[in-house]
């Protein structure tokens, strides 16, 4: 593929992270696929949570950092469990329309004290 140059070049994010030909089942919940050799043996770009490059999410690296320092102890203090609302249907929450994707309604959560 040659490009001219200045062209401007889109990777829709919401594309690539459904496309089958990277993801099975790509609508289903799979923390599984970001672990091991799976992982390793899927091109890196396919996952593109803060794009990539140069031009990257600002906010990546706070992003990573928050994970490590307030919800990896967080973890290990506490089983989490998602509340189902009364209305629950087994689908995912509606999303609507915006620049990030986002459960109309909100997600709650359980936090129940591990034993030691």
């Amino acid at each position: 593929l040659e490009l001219p140059p200045r062209a401007s070049v889109l990777i829709p994010p919401y594309s690539l992270h459904r496309n089958e030909r990277y993801w099975p089942d790509p609508e289903v919940f799979d923390p599984s696929r970001f672990e091991g050799e799976i992982a390793a043996s899927r091109d890196p770009m396919t996952f593109q949570a803060f794009s990539s490059g140069p031009r990257n999410c600002i906010g990546s690296r706070l992003a990573r950092a928050e994970a490590l320092f307030i919800l990896a102890p967080l973890f290990r203090q506490y089983e989490v469990s998602c509340v189902s609302s009364e209305e629950d249907d087994g689908e995912m929450p509606a999303d609507y329309c915006s620049l990030t994707r986002k459960p109309r309604d909100g997600i709650f959560f359980t936090f129940t004290p591990r034993g030691d």
